[in-house]
């Protein structure tokens, strides 16, 4: 069923996995979500977002599926299109946990622990 979504409220990241390689290879796709009060996707949301990652990684690309755009996938910063975005977090060679942070301004970030280990 379909139902009316609220403000854009807070973000909300969806990591594919939570442990990745400490092979300097390994990658993580997390999903950026933006979503109202009740924890639904806003699919008009159009929404400036920053992106940071400290410890055992780095982003390897912050962007959209918008087709139409000329922003540049490895600042750290993009527009949601449709609600939506992705981080690609790429580990280092060193074990240890990866810390992505996203934040907009006006409604509530979020934050997720990665794993990067030796296999």
């Amino acid at each position: 069923f379909l139902e009316t979504t609220g403000k854009a409220a807070k973000l909300r990241i969806v990591p594919e996995k939570t442990e990745m390689s400490a092979d300097g290879h390994d990658v993580i796709f997390a999903a950026i979500e933006v979503v109202d009060s009740e924890g639904r996707v806003v699919p008009n949301a159009s929404v400036s977002i920053k992106a940071d990652v400290e410890g055992a990684g780095k982003l390897a690309g912050f962007g959209t599926g918008n087709p139409i755009t000329d922003e540049d996938y490895t600042e750290g910063k993009t527009i949601s299109f449709r609600g939506r975005a992705l981080a690609v977090i790429r580990s280092g060679y060193e074990e240890g946990e990866v810390t992505l942070n996203v934040g907009a301004e006006g409604i509530e970030g979020d934050k997720v622990i990665l794993n990067v280990t030796k296999c």
